[in-house]
Order: C-alpha cells, then structure tokens, then sequence
C-alpha cells in the first residue's frame, strides 16, 4: 500500500503523513482500487454499517446536493471530509455541516445561528444524561 498512499498523498496536501495510509487504505477500499469513488459504490460500501440518514449526509458532502450531483469524487474531497471534520476549525465543521444538510454557501449564513443553537441544545441534553 505504501506507494499507492504515496500517489494519493502528492495528490493531496491536507493530509499529514500519519493521517495519509489511513484515509489512503478507506479510500482504495470503498473505489475498489481506482482514483475516484461512484456514489453507488459508496453506498454499497458504507450503507450496511450506518444509519441512511448519516449515509445520505456523507454523500451529500462528497458528492454534492441534489440537482448538482458530481457522479464521482475524487481523493482530495475524500480527505477534506476526514480533515474538517478531525481537526477542522469550528467554521470548517459548521460548513461540513451545511453542506451535508444540503445548503448552498450563499445560505450558510442564514441557517448558521440555528444550527449552532440546535447543536449546542443537543450537547447539553447529552451531557444532562450523563
């Protein structure tokens, strides 16, 4: 595996070299050892081992939102979902967030204050049941 991570790492800065064999080896899994992932097998892929909802909002990221669908997604896509959402900033996970919900950038900004309310609501009921 070692010199396909190699390959996929020139083709993509974000990634550190710890983080590179991990994304590198889930990405060749799910594309079946190609440089580009199709939406059905992702969804063949992942759609056993999570809830449809969650699957949905994945490929809505990656692939995205209805009506300006890409038919594949490439490694770097692939790897800004892992970065944003490991070690992204807030706003770098707000928009992780909107873009998976299905929202445009033009509408972050309107949508931004509820979800961050909503989200906040969520964590402190988890945190009350625990």
């Amino acid at each position: 595996m070692g010199n396909s991570s190699t390959k996929l790492a020139e083709k993509c800065s974000l990634l550190t070299k710890d983080e590179v064999p991990l994304v590198a080896s889930s990405f060749k899994l799910v594309s079946k050892n190609s440089d580009r992932i199709k939406e059905d097998d992702l969804m063949k892929f992942w759609g056993s081992q999570m809830d449809p909802r969650l699957a949905q909002y994945i490929t809505n990221f990656l692939f995205g939102a209805l009506g300006s669908r890409s038919s594949v997604v490439e490694f770097q896509k692939f790897a800004e979902l892992y970065v944003y959402c490991v070690r992204g900033s807030v706003d770098e996970r707000i928009s992780v967030l909107l873009t998976c919900l299905g929202h445009s950038g033009s509408e972050s900004a309107d949508i931004a204050y509820p979800l961050i309310k909503e989200v906040s609501v969520l964590i402190d009921y988890i945190g009350y049941c625990f």
